[in-house]
């Protein structure tokens, strides 16, 4: 009703638990954070992100994702999905979304070395 193109679930006391079929990130200070919370799904595509990154995994508050430098979200059909914005809040260029978008594009289509172990080929 109000707009947006996804809904972000929070628990009873603010904490975000995920999106509707993605899990959710944010990056402040170029830092990377995945949000961890016992009811959400686990991801392959969320492990990856973490691996690549070296997240540090942890509950997040909605606050803390108004005061983020850049929110994602990862999935299967998602891959990496910059947000534009949450709520009044609006995320500028998204530099650190935007080098791990390419850098995961390129990784599970076999373009980056050291990783094949990860794909199967057919």
């Amino acid at each position: 009703m109000r707009g947006f193109g996804e809904a972000l679930f929070l628990d009873a006391n603010q904490n975000v638990v995920e999106c509707t079929g993605e899990n959710v990130f944010l990056v402040k200070d170029g830092r990377v954070t995945a949000v961890a919370h016992d009811d959400a799904l686990p991801g392959i595509t969320r492990e990856t992100v973490i691996e690549l990154t070296g997240a540090q995994v942890r509950p997040v508050t909605l606050a803390e994702l108004h005061d983020a430098d850049e929110v994602f979200l990862t999935g299967t059909s998602a891959e990496v999905a910059a947000i534009e914005a949450l709520d009044d809040t609006v995320y500028g260029d998204n530099p650190v979304t935007r080098e791990l978008q390419s850098l995961y594009a390129r990784l599970v289509r076999g373009e980056v070395s050291g990783y094949e172990h990860w794909l199967t080929r057919f």
